[in-house]
């Protein structure tokens, strides 16, 4: 049996893994349109930062692929995929027949639209930004970016982050780390506003500052500024920033060109069943741009988030391999840590709904959060800040959908959860 997997980051790679762990004999192949050997995306913030060097970025050596059999091709573009024909087209090789398929591509940052005013002729391969604008403005989202970044803020005293979510505020902290004066512009009326509620990220927001992170919410980028190389942005509120360096964080998408030409079904992401398989039978997709079950929203949604797309990926290889095991779901889990900052979320952390309710425990003064997001009786959220104690405790209970005692939610908003925990668990055992 011949196993096609286009993706080479986690999803990918927990997948081959399933795959060759069930059939030593299959082929695999790896396709990536990088040239690198799988690395974590989620240590990019810290090369960038200098705390680690790009060889600790790797998670595997040069010799893995031959090592666990699998034929990579790396640095390669896929073309189009022929479900009819269970082939799929390479830029630069010949095409590659399968029995099954596996998309997983990840996502792609969303573009900045602000124009610029520069008369410089140098056009940027940050998406948004393409004529006449300057030098200066990246995304983040690869290891070539990490490196761009860097080596452009060795060389800088400002920078304008366009995005106040994980990655704008997680690429900030790493650029303050460098000793540069950080400006956050997110177009929200607060920080991390997908997954904190207004209270909570108003603490956020403090401790943020306090650190020394300018924070603007409510405005975005209009023009920027600049000959050859960045030197100011103007916001639409009228305001002004300079700027030696530009990161545009404002999230990403999952990447499904590929999927919706070969006619597999798409809404935010590719539409995956309880097996992680798409509507053409032997093609299956796994974490960022699959659309898969999520318990805290009882519903299928896209999550990029590296926990899950390893155990979809494992799970789809599973399944690629002959293994018949459905998805239960995944909750999201969004972690940040700088200095003493800590902030975890978990699953649908803020209110969506008019059954939604949230009880909180704030300690604004001594910058923690506790809150849980109920719909009706049961939990489906939660965000701490500061204490983070029993994270995985309101995990379990969010994937298991359990309608918990009053006297364990208070434990569990108190932090004092762990005999309480011990002994509800063994309740229900």
């Amino acid at each position: 049996m011949r196993h096609v997997i286009i993706g080479n980051g986690a999803a990918g790679i927990s997948a081959a893994l399933a795959i060759r762990d069930r059939r030593p004999t299959d082929r695999i192949d790896i396709i990536s349109d990088e040239p690198h050997r799988h690395y974590s995306r989620v240590m990019l913030t810290d090369l960038i930062a200098g705390s680690v060097s790009e060889e600790k970025v790797y998670l595997v050596g040069p010799d893995f692929y031959r090592e666990h059999g699998l034929v990579a091709h790396l640095g390669n573009t896929v073309g189009a995929i022929e479900p009819g024909a269970k082939t799929v087209h390479l830029a630069s090789e010949p095409p590659l027949p399968y029995d099954r398929l596996l998309l997983a591509a990840g996502a792609a940052p969303n573009a900045l639209s602000a124009p610029s005013t520069s008369d410089a002729r140098v056009a940027s391969s940050t998406p948004g930004i393409t004529a006449h604008t300057t030098q200066g403005v990246y995304t983040l989202r690869t290891l070539d970016d990490a490196l761009r970044v860097r080596r452009r803020a060795l060389e800088s005293r400002t920078a304008l982050v366009s995005g106040g979510g994980m990655v704008g505020l997680k690429v900030a902290t790493a650029l303050t780390r460098l000793g540069l004066a950080v400006t956050v512009v997110a177009a929200s009326r607060r920080v991390f506003s997908q997954v904190l509620e207004a209270s909570a990220a108003e603490v956020f927001r403090h401790l943020l500052e306090e650190a020394g992170i300018r924070i603007l919410t409510g405005d975005e980028i209009h023009t920027l500024e600049g000959r050859g190389w960045v030197e100011r942005a103007h916001l639409r509120s009228g305001a002004s920033v300079a700027c030696d360096l530009v990161i545009v964080g404002k999230g990403v998408a999952p990447r499904l060109d590929l999927a919706r030409r070969a006619e597999i079904a798409c809404e935010r992401g590719v539409l995956v069943d309880e097996y992680l398989e798409t509507n053409r039978p032997g093609i299956f997709a796994a974490g960022d741009v699959a659309e898969a079950f999520d318990p805290s929203l009882d519903g299928r949604s896209p999550h990029a988030l590296w926990p899950l797309a390893i155990e979809q990926g494992e799970l789809a290889g599973a399944n690629m391999a002959g293994d018949r095991r459905p998805y239960a779901g995944g909750v999201p889990m969004n972690s940040f840590h700088w200095d003493r900052i800590a902030v975890i979320t978990l699953g649908a952390s803020v209110p969506r709904g008019p059954q939604d309710h949230v009880l909180s425990k704030i300690d604004a003064r001594r910058g923690i959060v506790r809150q849980l997001v109920f719909k009706g009786n049961r939990l489906t959220g939660a965000a701490l800040i500061g204490d983070v104690d029993g994270a995985g405790a309101l995990r379990a209970l969010i994937q298991t959908g359990a309608t918990p005692p009053v006297g364990l939610m208070e434990s569990l908003l108190d932090g004092k959860l762990r005999k309480a925990w011990a002994r509800w668990t063994m309740a229900r055992a």
